[in-house]
């Protein structure tokens, strides 16, 4: 998860992933944790989706942090096919 340039791709990953096959990310649950202090808002936006899809409880003074998180995240939609920028707190 700590490798420039596949921090972001690996995030997204997870993410993506972690819904279908929970169990095979919760090695990674620590790590996404810390990601969710990254000075890269993708990063921390993805770490919050693969946090809530792995049904992590996340710290409240982390919830309330992120919850006023202005940071952008583009992500496809694939419900809709387009490209959206969507809030950090927004994810939250």
């Amino acid at each position: 998860l700590k490798e420039e340039p596949f921090e972001r791709g690996t995030h997204w990953a997870i993410a993506r992933l972690a819904p279908a096959v929970p169990d095979h990310f919760t090695e990674a649950i620590p790590q996404l944790r810390n990601s969710l202090m990254d000075t890269d808002s993708h990063i921390r936006g993805y770490s919050l989706m693969a946090l809530k899809s792995l049904g992590v409880d996340i710290e409240s003074d982390m919830l309330k942090q992120l919850s006023d998180d202005d940071g952008e995240v583009r992500m496809y939609d694939f419900g809709s096919g387009e490209l959206k920028t969507v809030k950090v707190k927004e994810l939250v």
